[in-house]
């Protein structure tokens, strides 16, 4: 007899759960490639690209995306949505672009106005999702200004930067970073800092920020009376304007998205879980902006996210069990998971792997709450009561202050941060060691035995930092050759003039005239030595 099927028999669950999660793979996958493709084709298929593809100089007129920022290079970059060419007798576009420029004006733009310049339209990096670059030949020339909404934004920023005048130099500009994202007060050498400590998340806009922002919020509608609602509804305006004052860096969209499903959780009764609501804010947004998809920001902020909700819960408790306090534990589990998230990542970056960013974040995160508590009370009054802000940033200033101390003691640190292979190979690499010590810390034989390899390895730092010899050494010269392009060596004697004894730690150029083959520039200074 052929054999039936029996109808009373079902299929597992877990088979229909696996064939439910592939067929919202394909969908989303299917919109995700239906929304890349739009995308792609309206910049690369209109008369922007086209005129940028020719190399040609024209006027344009651009609706600015957020203010100016300043490259390492001193280059000025705007983003923001061409509105109108000069090409021909003239033609309305809609379509996104940025601007680089090396005028002082340029810094000044705010977001939402609409501004004149002239300019070379230029075809943008592979993969970047802009119609062209322009190139601007002058200061920008406002022809529309920002609405109300923006303006009132700006006049935040410009409050919040007035307050902070009376602050030390660098809390002067660490505050309206830490609370509004404004960067433009810190220079080179303390962002560096905060770099190699592993607290240069301090200097953007996080979710750190909104969690704290809507913690208030929510606390004083409570206290007000107003119950669960009206508080969630009150916290999702106070989400939509902050977002206006700070703008829409990928980080900021991800906590706001983020958020607003967590505050209608709320408004609906429903138990809040962190690991949804971070998945539906990655969907929504990368389907809104595909060019969030290949975003370094947007990964390490999703990461970051990530490993607080997966990773810290489950680490801190293991760490209460060996002994620590609740509060003690969750110290360290939180700095700890984060890192280890966005640690791949960061290789791809930089090529290092911080050793200082756990303990560094330790010492610094009841400050940055209180620095971030009081900074968004200060932005709260400033535009209204600028005396009172002046009182209310003092605490901001001091607990910054404190910030900036640990970031420089741990940016001080002898091999702070090592050497790591770069690229994919080096981010897997990561990933398969910071696996393994994850599942060796779990036992006592591999505990003891990392334990005192560490230790191991301390030691031998300290010892070669003691008994290496100082560079540079007494009587020799750093030179740095200033021409392009460059080869991995050169002679010495041939860039010295005759008596100086020079060691080069770096490759010098070739060409330019100067002593020998190394086209050597005279003006570049000396470091030590006599």
């Amino acid at each position: 007899m052929p054999l039936r099927r029996d109808e009373g028999v079902r299929r597992p669950s877990g088979f229909r759960a696996a064939r439910g999660l592939a067929g919202v793979v394909l969908v989303l996958g299917a919109a995700s490639a239906v929304g890349t493709g739009l995308r792609v084709e309206s910049v690369r298929g209109g008369a922007v690209r086209e005129a940028a593809e020719r190399g040609v100089n024209t006027t344009v007129e651009v609706v600015v995306k957020g203010e100016g920022r300043v490259s390492d290079k001193g280059v000025v970059i705007v983003e923001g949505r061409a509105v109108w060419v000069g090409l021909g007798d003239g033609m309305r576009v809609r379509t996104p672009v940025v601007v680089l420029a090396r005028q002082e004006g340029w810094r000044e733009v705010e977001s939402g106005q609409r501004v004149r310049t002239r300019g070379r339209l230029a075809v943008p990096d592979r993969g970047e999702l802009l119609g062209a670059v322009v190139l601007a030949r002058g200061g920008p020339q406002v022809v529309g200004e920002a609405g109300t909404a923006l303006r009132a934004a700006a006049a935040v920023r410009d409050a919040m930067r007035e307050a902070v005048r009376g602050l030390e130099p660098g809390a002067r500009g660490v505050v309206p970073a830490m609370v509004l994202g404004d960067t433009a007060g810190i220079g080179a050498e303390l962002k560096e800092e905060f770099k190699r400590s592993g607290l240069v998340h301090c200097l953007v806009v996080s979710g750190a920020n909104f969690s704290i922002l809507v913690l208030v919020v929510l606390w004083a509608a409570r206290r007000a009376g107003l119950g669960n609602l009206l508080g969630a509804v009150l916290a999702g305006a106070v989400v939509l304007g902050f977002v206006l004052v700070v703008g829409t860096e990928p980080s900021v969209l991800r906590a706001t998205v983020m958020g607003l499903i967590g505050l209608t959780a709320v408004c609906l009764g429903r138990e809040r879980q962190g690991v949804p609501a971070l998945a539906a804010a990655v969907v929504v947004l990368v389907l809104g902006d595909p060019g969030l998809a290949r975003s370094y920001g947007f990964a390490l902020s999703v990461l970051a996210t990530s490993g607080l909700l997966v990773l810290a819960p489950r680490w801190r408790d293991r760490l209460s069990g060996a002994g620590l306090s609740r509060r003690s534990a969750e110290a360290i589990a939180i700095p700890l998971a984060a890192q280890a998230a966005v640690g791949p990542v960061l290789v791809l970056l930089s090529g290092t792997v911080s050793l200082v960013a756990v303990p560094a974040n330790v010492l610094a995160a009841p400050a940055i709450a209180v620095a971030t508590v009081c900074g968004f009370l200060t932005a709260a009054v400033a535009p209204f009561f600028p005396g009172l802000a002046t009182l209310t940033v003092r605490p901001a200033g001091w607990a910054a202050g404190w910030v900036i101390s640990v970031a420089r003691a741990f940016a001080a640190v002898p091999y702070g941060s090592v050497p790591w292979q770069q690229g994919l190979l080096g981010a897997l690499l990561l990933v398969v060691l910071t696996t393994a010590l994850v599942a060796a810390v779990r036992h006592r034989a591999p505990r003891r035995l990392i334990a005192a390899a560490l230790a191991g390895l301390a030691v031998a730092a300290l010892g070669l930092r003691l008994t290496a010899p100082a560079w540079p050494p007494r009587d020799w010269r750093l030179i740095a050759c200033s021409y392009f392009p460059i080869k991995s060596s050169c002679c010495p004697r041939g860039c010295c003039e005759e008596g100086e004894h020079v060691g080069f730690s770096m490759a010098c150029p070739l060409g330019g005239g100067g002593g020998g083959d190394c086209g050597w520039s005279p003006a570049v200074g000396e470091l030590g030595g006599s």
